[in-house]
């Protein structure tokens, strides 16, 4: 006997779930802040340093997240995902306004900028596993498709955006302003995830291991 699906519940419903929809617009700013700020640094860098300037960003950016991306799936397995994404929002806007005084302070820009790539690639792999992880508490099983659904179209749309705003900023604008777009974008998403509530991490106790062992199992 085949078994029964739960009714399909339309994008409009789900997008009246008020955790969900304040999620999404968070993190949609956020997304076309850092967009627009990816924009600029890559046409900046390879204007001032070539393409292999630009390839270093990059590469920056790839060594910075790849060897916490790990770390960063099973941190938020154990921490509240809420916590974990208003944290990293959080280093990041402060990351921006430090890279902001670098090239105020005159420090070579396309060296602080593939810094900047190296510390945006390692926050991020704490970030995306929690901004991921995070839908599904927001929703009930039910909504769950169309939640993930909006979220990837919505996060699609910021980064097409993000794009186009990023490309405007570096031609009449500089970096310092790419750099502020950045932070004020990660401050409006950590603003609102600062208002949800936040839901507990539920764990089996015949799952629940010591961290270095389970990083040990993983890295196996």
């Amino acid at each position: 006997m085949p078994l029964k699906r739960p009714p399909a519940v339309s994008l409009s419903e789900a997008w009246e779930v008020p955790d969900l929809r304040a999620f999404l617009l968070g993190d949609t700013a956020s997304k076309m802040g850092r967009a627009a700020f990816m924009t600029s640094v890559g046409w900046k860098v390879a204007e001032l340093g070539g393409p292999k300037a630009f390839g270093a960003i990059m590469t920056a950016y790839f060594l910075g997240h790849l060897p916490l991306i790990m770390i960063g799936g099973m941190l938020v397995d154990r921490i509240p995902r809420r916590t974990v994404a208003l944290a990293m929002d959080i280093v990041q806007a402060v990351l921006s306004a430090l890279f902001i005084l670098l090239l105020v302070a005159g420090f070579d820009l396309v060296n602080v900028m593939i810094f900047a790539a190296f510390m945006m690639g390692a926050s991020s792999a704490f970030s995306m596993p929690a901004i991921q992880a995070l839908v599904p508490d927001l929703v009930e099983e039910e909504m769950l498709s169309s939640a993930t659904g909006l979220h990837n179209a919505l996060r699609t749309a910021a980064w097409s955006v993000g794009g186009l705003i990023g490309g405007v900023v570096i031609r009449y604008s500089t970096m310092h302003v790419a750099l502020l777009l950045d932070l004020i974008s990660f401050l409006i998403s950590a603003w609102v995830l600062f208002g949800m509530k936040e839901v507990p991490i539920q764990r089996d106790e015949e799952d629940e291991g010591d961290f270095r062992t389970e990083m040990g199992e993983a890295m196996a």
